[in-house]
């Protein structure tokens, strides 16, 4: 059994960065309408982490908690 997690850090950055993009270029051209949703177990809740678009790694836990 699994889940996935999604992340208020991810979507929170995601909203940043296109909306930087638009006003910076007037256009969505790199538009990315989706952020990153990894399967989740007990068995890598340890090992498993996400990029953040601010390039940092975070682990599960620390997504789940919101310690970033």
């Amino acid at each position: 059994m699994g889940t996935t997690l999604q992340s208020p850090l991810h979507e929170g950055q995601l909203a940043i960065k296109l909306v930087d993009e638009y006003i910076t270029t007037g256009a969505l051209k790199k538009f990315i309408n989706f952020t990153p949703k990894s399967p989740n177990s007990i068995e890598n809740i340890d090992t498993s982490a996400l990029q953040g678009y601010d390039g940092k790694l975070y682990s599960i836990k620390e997504l789940c908690t919101g310690n970033w």
